[in-house]
């Protein structure tokens, strides 16, 4: 026997406007070593961040033909490479033949370019691409009927990567995932479906009803996460948990690519998440979003924006000594949540690589320097820290703000004057309380220059 030959690849090497969710097969002349093919030998690269891409690698023998599934669907236009490791490249392994000495010499090297994820399609498919996505942010191209793909996940429920999911999910404590065509109940389904939930910052904050579990003094509630079973009804994979998940806990389920339909049809695998209703609640997600939006905001997930929102919240209650209150909202802490969880956004230093990256068509079309992005986002940074440690102090002194009342035709002018912003007086009807303040800070000297910051 020789040396592994490849005979032919799709995606071909230099293709482009390659389908998002498209399998990588490898044909090749002659038998495999079957323990040789694996992750050590088949590498998938994202050449735009120089990482590896997770996949699932399987082999058949009787064509000699190796597919790479991704985990997940891959980046739109974003430059790919095939890496098939021979002893050039070998660490571990190296990709051989059923012969002793049969090893790959030279590594084989393919790169593909994807497209957008709007296809062209044709007319018998053009109703089911009338929606790119699932019934949530969980995307998908819409051109899935077009790849032969006809066993696929056509709706979730409740919608994925949400941070406002009841305890109770759908009210049935379930999770009901709809394929186009009737699943197999064989073999066991409970095998290839994976459960896992997780607090979304740290068990001790988990939460039921307005309770955090720091707070659960006399035991009353059970915080043990609640089990999920899995049963298959005609095209549905159901997952069942015997009671309410907490709030503040996120959930993740992954179907495995082994399922079925009863007609032997394949799926292509698939990861789930949600994050459960959190308690207490921070800013929208997408309030957080527009404050971002000029450096990429769009792109940061709902559940990540709402987990660092209940951390900065928690962290919040926590520095006051637990003497905030976590059912009342008001100003200065949602201003303070607010813009704590867009500077941890703004510092993520994954975030900051993206952040550079997925902007240089933006940078183009504006005729910007990438210098003109980094200090957008540096002065965005700085603003955003005076805001939140303004409304810290805020919360520490006590600051609060107040209408005068009106009895009759009496307006009643409040006795302290307060310098506004811009060293001017503000509209004596308006008070500002500050337990702390300066003895100068009189309506007889009206000398301090000590505002309400907030205002």
């Amino acid at each position: 026997m020789a040396e592994p030959v490849l005979s032919s690849s799709d995606p071909v090497d230099k293709s482009t406007g390659v389908y998002l969710n498209k399998s990588i097969r490898l044909v090749f002349q002659d038998a495999l070593d079957s323990s040789t093919v694996n992750e050590n030998t088949i590498h998938l690269m994202d050449l735009s961040t120089q990482t590896r891409v997770p996949v699932s690698i399987t082999y058949d023998s009787s064509t000699f033909t190796i597919t790479v599934l991704p985990t997940h669907i891959l980046k739109e236009n974003t430059l790919y490479r095939i890496i098939i490791v021979g002893n050039d490249l070998k660490v571990t392994q190296s990709l051989s033949g059923t012969g002793s000495s049969d090893d790959l010499t030279t590594s084989i090297i393919l790169e593909f370019t994807t497209g957008d994820d709007l296809f062209e399609v044709d007319t018998t498919i053009e109703k089911e691409a009338q929606s790119k996505t699932l019934e949530g942010d969980l995307f998908l191209p819409s051109n899935v009927k077009a790849l032969g793909l006809d066993f696929v996940v056509e709706k979730v429920r409740p919608k994925n990567y949400s941070s406002d999911n009841s305890p109770s999910l759908t009210g049935d404590r379930t999770i009901r995932f709809t394929f186009s065509k009737t699943v197999s109940g064989t073999p066991d389904i409970s095998d290839e479906v994976d459960i896992d939930i997780f607090p979304l910052f740290d068990q001790e904050y988990l939460a039921s009803g307005q309770l955090l579990k720091t707070e659960d003094t006399d035991n009353t509630v059970d915080w043990a996460y609640p089990t999920g079973t899995v049963s298959v009804t005609g095209s549905d994979i159901v997952v069942t948990f015997g009671k309410d998940l907490p709030k503040n806990a996120g959930v993740e389920v992954h179907l495995s690519d082994k399922i079925i339909s009863t007609d032997n049809d394949g799926f292509g695998g698939m990861t789930y998440r949600i994050a459960t209703e959190l308690f207490p609640r921070g800013p929208d997600p997408r309030t957080v979003k527009r404050e971002l939006r000029h450096i990429g905001g769009d792109m940061v997930r709902d559940d990540y924006i709402a987990a660092l929102s209940l951390k900065n919240l928690i962290i919040l209650w926590e520095q006051t000594g637990r003497s905030l209150s976590l059912t009342e909202e008001n100003w200065a802490r949602t201003k303070y949540t607010l813009y704590a969880t867009i500077l941890d956004i703004i510092e993520d230093q994954e975030y900051e690589k993206f952040l550079v990256a997925g902007n240089r068509h933006q940078v183009g079309d504006l005729n910007l320097s990438v210098d003109q992005l980094i200090g957008r986002v540096a002065m965005k940074a700085i603003r955003v820290r005076e805001e939140r440690d303004r409304a810290l102090e805020t919360i520490k002194k006590g600051w609060q703000f107040a209408i005068s009342t009106t009895p009759g035709d009496e307006r009643i002018y409040n006795d302290r004057l307060w310098y506004g912003p811009n060293g001017r007086y503000i509209n004596p009807i308006n008070r500002y309380s500050q337990p702390d303040a300066p003895i100068g800070n009189t309506s007889l000297s009206r000398q301090a220059r000590t505002n309400n910051p907030m205002f």
